[in-house]
């Protein structure tokens, strides 16, 4: 009993040293990707600022990838610690393919098997014997093929296949902010499974549920590749290698590395840009307020081009509509970024000197995360909150404020996180 005791030890801590393997991505990745005292607003704003270039690291988690992998892992079952340390430890291969519905989770489906090993005597019952009224004999076919010990024992070689489909999230981005050119991950992931005993040197065929979790650590190598190092365990019955144990539960864990294929497209792609819209209008290049001593100097700018175009035109209604300002937001919100309250304050002072003036909230989604629906009703909810705001915190007339949505549909800016935002304009 005290052999068995040790060799249980021994076979959990190689398989813990291998899950904790994964704590020096956590390490790495906090200090490359959070940088202390960041924002949400400064990860965003700052993620990358060449255009028209394809990013790497966390540009991918929008799309559909390709997975495989190998690794070692050890089953845990009735009289399994009686195997030498070695024996205990089988290889394993893993291919899936999955899609990231957002940034923030996704799902995918993955088939691992090939080899465990057990450990039978002969004091067992076994479901290849059956005696009916469910009940089973001691014969196993197994001991036709293995070589069985002086004390009756002898080693169960199993070959499976578990069929799995699970939900999957991007923790970096839960718990820090979503950017769009992060390299590092630590993705975990819970779901369900069809694991089968495919019937090898006698065992039986079984069928069984399997209920899986796993945590892998990511590093992007290129926008379209990424390696990694997962954890993986799976629970199931107890009876699914054919020996009646009284066990109800029985489990494997596992160690591998892997790598990954993505298909999604690059967040940065050529399209033609107004160069007049190469930046927020009233906002810094990083998205954030303007100095307060670059206000009146706006303001007034405004009006000198707003005056231009009354010339210009007779009087008459300008073609192209006045962009007051911009504000911006961040993926999947309805609340502007902090620091922005300037601009609101702008247009309230506009509209207070130009009496005849209205405007319109044209609302937007990136179209890079979301589909066009869903980026239709946040744009939706961003232009109203926008308008909420002007009448209940700056005092404008509900009848002077046009809202509209336009989505993912049309893309204002080249920068992708430009385009989750309210563009405010004169419409006279």
């Amino acid at each position: 009993m005290n052999n068995n005791t040790a060799m249980n030890k021994r076979s959990a801590v190689a398989v813990i040293a291998g899950i904790l393997l994964l704590f020096p991505c956590i390490g790495v990745a906090a200090q490359s990707d959070s940088p202390s005292g960041s924002s949400l607003s400064d990860n965003i704003s700052s993620d990358n600022t060449s255009s028209g270039s394809s990013s790497s690291g966390n540009t991918r988690q929008t799309g559909w990838h390709l997975d495989a992998g190998g690794g070692v892992q050890a089953l845990f079952s009735s009289d399994a610690a009686n195997l030498s340390f070695g024996q205990r430890f089988t290889p394993f291969v893993s291919v899936g393919a999955g899609k990231w519905i957002s940034p923030f989770w996704g799902v995918r489906l993955q088939a691992a098997g090939y080899s465990l090993n057990g450990f039978c005597t002969t004091e067992g019952t076994y479901l290849s014997d059956p005696l009916g009224s469910g009940l089973y004999g001691t014969n196993d076919p197994v001991r036709n093929q293995v070589t069985i010990r002086p004390d009756g024992s002898y080693r169960h070689y199993l070959r499976y296949l578990n069929v799995q489909l699970a939900v999957e999230f991007s923790l970096f981005n839960l718990l820090g902010g979503y950017r769009e050119n992060r390299r590092w991950d630590i993705i975990p992931a819970l779901g369900a499974g069809y694991l089968r005993s495919l019937g090898y040197k006698g065992t039986p065929v079984t069928d069984n549920l399997s209920v899986n979790a796993s945590l892998k650590g990511k590093y992007a190598l290129t926008s379209r590749w990424d390696i990694s190092m997962e954890a993986a365990a799976a629970a199931f019955d107890g009876n699914f290698d054919g020996r009646i144990t009284g066990m109800r539960y029985e489990a494997y864990a596992g160690v591998m590395l892997g790598i990954s294929y993505n298909f999604a497209k690059p967040v940065y792609r050529r399209r033609p840009v107004n160069p007049q819209k190469q930046a927020p209008p009233a906002a810094g290049g990083n998205g954030r307020a303007l100095p307060l001593d670059r206000v009146g100097e706006s303001l007034s700018a405004i009006e000198k081009k707003l005056e231009k175009l009354e010339r210009v035109s007779g009087g008459n209604e300008a073609k192209d509509p006045l962009i007051l300002a911009s504000i911006l937001f961040g993926l999947n919100t309805i609340d502007p970024f902090p620091g922005q309250d300037i601009h609101l304050t702008n247009v309230a002072k506009y509209l207070d000197e130009h009496p005849d003036a209205k405007i319109r909230l044209d609302g937007y989604g990136d179209r890079e995360t979301g589909t066009p629906k869903q980026n239709l009703k946040t744009a939706v909810q961003r232009a109203e909150n926008v308008r909420r705001m002007l009448i209940e915190e700056y005092g404008v007339a509900p009848e002077r404020i046009e809202t509209q949505a336009i989505g993912s549909n049309e893309q204002p800016y080249e920068k992708n996180e430009w385009n989750r935002l309210v563009v405010i304009s004169v419409v006279r």
